[in-house]
Parts: C-alpha cells; sequence; structure tokens
C-alpha cells in the first residue's frame, strides 16, 4: 500500500494494535518510518522502539495481559458502552453488513468488532469512516484510549493517534435498532 494512501494510517495503526509476531516487528517499523507527518511518525517510531526493546516474549505477554485480561482494554470495540445481547449482537451485524457491502471479507475468526480488524478494513476502504456503523464506535475508541493511559500502557500512544483520526457519531452502537424496536 502507498503511504500516500487516505487509509495507510489505518494501515499502521491495525499493525501497531495486532499481537506482536516476529515478522511484524521490522516491516512495523518501516512502515512508521514511511507516515509523512512527522509529529504522528515520531510518536509512534517512540513506540516501536519502546516494545522493540523487549524480548519477543515479554511483548506478547504484555499484549495478552493488557488487551485479553483487561476487560477495560478490550478490543472489541462493542464491548464498550454497548449492552451485551441484542444490542451488541445488532452492532455486530451492522459492522459485518457494512463490510460485505464494501466487498471485503474479513479472514481470521474475530468478532467485526476487533478494533485491529476494523482498522484493516479502513486501510483498504477508508471513506467508510463516514459510516454510521463505524463512527458510532467512536466513543468506545476514546474509552479504550482513556483506560490504556490510566494504566500507563505504551499501548495508548497509537489510540491517542487513532482518537484523533477515528469519527465520532452521538448515537451509541444499537441506538437506531432500539429505537426502531421502541416506536410503536
Amino acid at each position: 500500500m502507498n503511504p500516500d494512501a487516505p487509509g495507510w494510517i489505518f494501515r499502521v495503526l491495525s499493525a501497531c494494535l495486532s499481537y506482536p509476531e516476529p515478522e511484524t516487528q521490522a516491516v512495523l517499523a518501516e512502515a512508521v518510518a514511511e507516515i509523512g507527518d512527522e509529529s504522528v511518525r515520531r510518536r509512534l517510531s517512540g513506540f516501536v522502539r519502546e516494545l522493540a526493546a523487549e524480548p519477543l516474549l515479554v511483548r506478547q505477554e504484555r499484549y495478552t495481559e493488557t488487551f485479553d485480561l483487561s476487560p477495560s482494554c478490550c478490543l472489541n470495540l462493542t464491548a464498550h458502552g454497548v449492552s451485551p445481547g441484542e444490542e451488541r449482537g445488532l452492532a455486530l451485524c451492522g459492522l459485518l453488513a457494512l463490510y460485505r457491502r464494501c466487498g471485503w471479507e474479513p479472514a481470521g475468526g474475530e468478532l467485526p468488532d476487533f478494533l485491529p480488524l476494523l482498522l484493516e478494513f479502513l486501510s483498504l476502504v477508508p471513506e467508510a469512516a463516514a459510516d454510521r456503523e463505524i463512527a458510532s464506535l467512536g466513543g468506545a475508541v476514546a474509552e479504550l484510549q482513556a483506560a490504556l493511559c490510566q494504566r500507563g500502557s505504551p499501548y495508548a500512544v497509537p489510540l491517542e493517534i487513532l482518537c484523533a483520526v477515528f469519527p465520532r457519531s452521538p448515537v451509541p452502537p444499537g441506538a437506531k435498532a432500539r429505537q426502531e424496536r421502541d416506536t410503536p
């Protein structure tokens, strides 16, 4: 992908927030070096260097501890501020339908609201960031960023950058479906 493409920052942030694999470190450092915005490039370079200074196993343990064992830092965005059950299910179905309308079929086994997956989608279809289904998750992105900052996690850096480019909507996920269901 071209670093000047509109979705480049989403691709880089997806890689930053993905599970650390040995082959991704060098590629991530190269991708960050291509970012045009000097401030963003500097901040993400520091993030990449900080993680690279640790052995791979330590990075993987930190990632798991941060995102898998701490509910406030869960990378599944509908886990933040959306009631479990029908409301969350509707939000997940809405995202999956959006992916398919845009001709994209997610690979992997992750739920459609998994942030690295969502960012991968936005890297390919950046105009979809304006879609209501995605904009409704902006509050969850901000909530996740605040939780990571509170923990002093290095992962707060990519989330801070994401908060600056991620759309926000006053309509919470599932609200439209709730309104339609509750309207006589």
